[in-house]
């Protein structure tokens, strides 16, 4: 009877010390997968999308706006959303930046894009090369089988362009002699702002529009000297639109150094949203203004859209509201 006792005792000390055996076995097993790495994922989560928006002027107020719409989607979707640009317009310095956001492997790139020669061929090649998708906001590259951005979030500047044109042709009655003023930067935009007004005023064969655009459109003096010299042809020319925010600033700062304000007409279009305080105070008659928080919010949604597969391929493009507020509405 002791005999059975003790090797029954002796059994279930045995028993015991190998399931205590197998437990800390597996424990060490399982630290060892979490050092080695096999159970990073499952402890870190997956890295989060690194997404750039890429910017000229980055510090203006038009991109503090983008970012209020941007940075919430961001926030809600645990992406890592990074804002690069340039000081001043500089094309090179916005194709410098395009290469690094390749090199870097990023997960998207949000672009604003500008008139140089190389901007499609970076995302024809390398973007497209490196599976990294490009989304245009702002300003849009031209059409064709190059322009394989994903899709473009932003104003229509041509129609912004005819709902101005509309405007100014009913303040003139539809007679008189209208100036017309290019800025050096956002070509692109401007030069769809242009066509839309030509639509609408080629149906008035008593205006007399004169067109100015300078030849060297990177050197400020340019604008201000051609807004002189227009003055200085066309005394009797007492309505101008400048197609950027910056020509109508020019505009008014010519005007200013030669006669009172009053008497002309003046309109732009509005790309800094500083210049909403020219039409506040009774400077200029009118602005036709974008809404840069939709786009900022548009682009981060359809970007994640893209990344994650979801209703894909995008709309060709996502056009935002614009509005033209006059004066007495700028209040």
């Amino acid at each position: 009877m002791k005999r059975a006792t003790i090797w029954f005792m002796g059994f279930s000390l045995f028993i015991v010390a190998l399931g205590f055996s197998v437990y800390y076995s597996y424990q060490v097993y399982q630290g060892h997968k979490i050092i080695s790495g096999i159970y990073q994922q499952d402890v870190a989560g997956p890295a989060p999308y690194r997404i750039v928006v890429i910017g000229e002027e980055i510090g203006n107020p038009f991109w503090s706006i983008f970012k209020q719409g941007a940075f919430p989607v961001a926030e809600q979707h645990g992406v890592d959303l990074e804002f690069w640009g340039t000081l001043r317009p500089n094309s090179e310095e916005m194709i410098k930046n395009m290469e690094i956001a390749i090199a870097s492997n990023v997960d998207g790139i949000i672009v604003q894009a500008v008139a140089h020669p190389d901007f499609s061929r970076l995302i024809l090649l390398k973007a497209s090369a490196a599976g990294i998708p490009v989304i245009t906001a702002a300003s849009d590259m031209p059409a064709g089988p190059e322009a394989l951005r994903k899709t473009y979030v932003g104003s229509d500047h041509f129609q912004e362009g005819v709902r101005m044109g509309e405007h100014v042709a009913a303040q003139m009655n539809g007679y008189g002699k209208l100036g017309i003023i290019m800025g050096r930067t956002n070509v692109s935009n401007q030069a769809l702002r242009l066509e839309g007004l030509r639509q609408v005023l080629e149906q008035y064969p008593e205006f007399e529009v004169i067109e100015n655009r300078p030849e060297e459109l990177d050197a400020e003096q340019d604008v201000m000297a051609g807004i002189r010299a227009l003055l200085n042809e066309h005394p009797d020319c007492k309505v101008f639109i400048g197609l950027s925010s910056e020509s109508g600033e020019k505009i008014v700062e010519a005007i200013k150094r030669r006669a009172r304000i009053e008497p002309y007409g003046i309109y732009f279009f509005d790309d800094n949203m500083e210049t909403v305080s020219l039409v506040r105070d009774g400077t200029a008659d009118g602005a036709v203004i974008q809404n840069p928080e939709e786009m900022g919010r548009k682009s981060v949604e359809l970007m994640l859209r893209w990344l994650e597969g979801v209703h894909i391929p995008l709309p060709d493009v996502y056009h935002t509201p614009f509005e033209l507020i006059t004066d007495g509405e700028a209040m």
